[in-house]
């Protein structure tokens, strides 16, 4: 569903007309905001895992797991790899761990993007993906100590579609508007 979802909106995205960042400044930028949207993908699949193993009623302390930043128990199921899908710490730890990536990924796609370009075409989009991620990270963080309120966790989850709408409008905007057709009359 969240392919499905991208896919719609970067070519709704790239219908609208609107100024679209130059090739130097695509070529600079893309490379940080493709792995910011592979990021946001990788997270909602692990988003996925924790609320299937119902990982959020556990651990319910931030920044400290267990009160401790790594906790012990981490790859204590075997085989090993069953871990990253079925160890409810370990799979509330990936959760964690990849949202601080997320965050240090943000910041340095707007650091990036203003040193780049500083256009605003370029940055709105970019204040967007920031803003957005801090309000993720808030709804996580409140959800987690809450011990799952529903309608936190609601928001959460639901907020992870604007963050990738966000990442896939800036990509959009650094691939600018589809070619406009002029029909050619004989």
């Amino acid at each position: 569903a969240c392919v499905i979802f991208a896919y719609l909106f970067w070519i709704a995205r790239r219908l609208a007309p609107r100024e679209s960042a130059n090739a130097e400044e695509a070529r600079a930028l893309g490379g940080v905001g493709w792995l910011f949207l592979a990021l946001v993908f990788l997270q909602i699949f692990m988003g996925g895992l924790v609320a299937g193993l119902n990982a959020g009623f556990t651990f319910n302390t931030w920044p400290l797991m267990d009160g401790q930043f790594v906790p012990r128990g981490l790859m204590a199921m075997s085989p090993a790899w069953a871990n990253f899908f079925e160890n409810v710490m370990t799979v509330q730890f990936q959760h964690r761990v990849t949202a601080y990536v997320l965050v240090v990924v943000a910041l340095w796609l707007m650091i990036r993007s203003k040193k780049v370009s500083g256009r605003k075409q370029v940055m709105m989009p970019a204040r967007h993906i920031v803003g957005f991620v801090a309000l993720q990270v808030v709804f996580g963080i409140a959800t987690l100590v809450m011990s799952v309120p529903l309608h936190l966790a609601l928001w959460h989850q639901a907020f992870a579609v604007f963050v990738l709408g966000a990442a896939v409008d800036y990509l959009a905007t650094l691939k600018g508007p589809y070619p406009q057709f002029v029909a050619v009359e004989s």
